[in-house]
């Protein structure tokens, strides 16, 4: 672990739109007049993938944080639908009495980001998509995980094994990447991960033919667009066309894989910081 991030606030469960959801705040008593950040993890994650990034921000604004339904400590309910992850951050930001906020997302959380800024336009100060697509299309390896057996994919792709960790250190992380940091992440979602509904394994699917190429033009939001130069899920040609479509963007390209939360946390959190400094 590089450091061991203390954070101003705690989780609680919310009951938002019928199911429980795990929240982090920083600032549940409204003591500090700061500009608001909510964080999206991606799929098959937990609200604690930003840990280092709650740990440094939080003496620059309060932090929401949370656990997309049927991920982490937050009850499944009725599912993945796309709407309904949207609803759920209308519903904490509701909650917290929270007007306006900057809205960051990572990968799956990224497309989260993007509609809920589209469809709650007034809500979003900023956008930072980290390691986020503008289309997603099911590849090979979505289908294969699509059709196998539930029990299949739960127990040899996402399991504290030989072939769950080797896949996950070839696809999620740069080749430069330390051991210890990839053993720090996949140590961080092994315990989650085996009490996981066998639906959150396939949570992706609700984001086949999502594409906002279309649309981002009407975005007219401040936003960073994050990349890892080794990301092999989001290369980083896609981040440039992402870069291209949002109109008041900038891009950041880091030395990481999928995951510059861990592996290179110091440049993310630089990144974020330079961001907000931008938007006073």
């Amino acid at each position: 672990m590089a450091f061991n991030p203390i954070f101003r606030g705690e989780t609680k469960l919310l009951n938002i739109n019928g199911t429980r959801l795990n929240v982090y705040y920083s600032d549940w008593n409204h003591q500090k007049e700061l500009p608001t950040i909510l964080l999206i993890h991606g799929t098959i994650a937990h609200w604690l993938d930003w840990k280092y990034q709650i740990a440094f921000l939080e003496k620059y604004a309060n932090i929401i944080a949370f656990d997309i339904r049927g991920h982490g400590k937050s009850d499944l309910g009725g599912g993945f639908d796309i709407d309904i992850l949207i609803q759920d951050i209308h519903g904490i930001l509701d909650f917290l009495r929270i007007d306006k906020c900057i809205i960051g997302g990572h990968s799956f959380g990224g497309v989260m980001a993007q509609i809920f800024a589209r469809r709650f336009n007034r809500k979003v100060e900023g956008l930072i998509l980290v390691d986020s697509p503008y289309r997603c299309e099911a590849q090979w390896d979505d289908r294969l995980v699509e059709v196998l057996p539930d029990y299949i994919t739960k127990r040899f792709f996402f399991s504290n094994n030989f072939l769950g960790r080797y896949i996950a250190w070839n696809m999620f992380f740069s080749p430069s990447t330390s051991k210890e940091i990839v053993n720090e992440y996949l140590d961080d979602h092994i315990e989650s991960m085996k009490i996981y509904s066998p639906k959150t394994f396939k949570s992706f699917k609700c984001l086949f033919g999502f594409n906002s190429a279309g649309w981002l033009h009407s975005l007219t939001m401040p936003a960073l667009v994050v990349v890892g130069k080794d990301d092999k899920i989001i290369p980083v040609v896609e981040a440039e066309k992402l870069h291209q479509l949002l109109p008041y963007s900038r891009l950041v390209k880091l030395n990481s894989g999928h995951l510059p939360m861990y592996e290179d946390y110091t440049g993310l959190n630089r990144a974020i910081r330079d961001f907000l400094d931008s938007m006073k």
